[in-house]
């Protein structure tokens, strides 16, 4: 028996560390890509690519499309928001930034709900506000425009990574080795009990 649940525990161990190495290789393979379509295209900004691949690949598991959707969708939004903000105060620093704060405020709310997506939005109008300052409306417009291209060429290779180049049997595989971590748990315990009810102990092994 002490043979048995050594051997469930490093099948759970090894299964644990294969899935580890595994995402790691991953986010690897999304970020390299994300930087070689950065350069490809000459995006301005191409540093934000692979940080975004990388952001997908960790805060934005299990679901990293449903995830980029949702956050192309805040940046986009709070993108506009902050351009409206620019060009209607943009001659008034003071109210141009209480207002832009007062939205990042409001994205900000809904962290609880939507951790990636809210953050995301909220970072574009605050870097925009420092863009504003030292390049003017121009290189602020500019810069979230820059901003929404560089994570849509991330998300479109977080997603190239983890649908197209990568087993699509990740998950039965890893489902399969629970269940035979989950067997001999089983067996294990059945034998434990029966052990118990008839007051046998259990054998110990002589180490050799």
């Amino acid at each position: 028996m002490v043979s048995t649940a050594a051997q469930s525990e490093r099948l759970y161990e090894a299964s644990l560390r294969q899935g580890q190495v595994k995402h790691a290789l991953k986010t690897a393979l999304g970020c390299g890509l994300a930087t070689a379509f950065s350069l490809f295209f000459h995006l301005p900004s191409g540093q934000f690519a692979p940080l975004f691949a990388y952001l997908l690949m960790t805060i934005g598991m299990p679901s990293p499309r449903l995830n980029w959707l949702l956050s192309q969708l805040a940046i986009v939004v709070s993108a506009v928001v902050s351009a409206l903000v620019l060009v209607a105060f943009g001659a008034a620093p003071f109210l141009y930034l209480a207002l832009t704060l007062l939205w990042i405020f409001t994205c900000v709310l809904f962290t609880n709900w939507f951790p990636l997506p809210a953050t995301l939005g909220a970072m574009v109008s605050a870097l925009g506000i420092f863009v504003f300052f030292q390049s003017g409306v121009g290189g602020a417009l500019s810069f979230y425009v820059a901003y929404g291209l560089n994570f849509l060429i991330a998300g479109f290779s977080v997603v190239v990574v983890h649908t197209l180049l990568w087993e699509l049997n990740t998950r039965k595989v890893f489902l399969e080795r629970l269940a035979a971590v989950y067997a001999l748990l089983k067996d294990y315990c059945r034998d434990a009990a029966w052990r118990v009810r008839s007051g046998e102990s259990a054998p110990v092994e002589s180490s050799r």
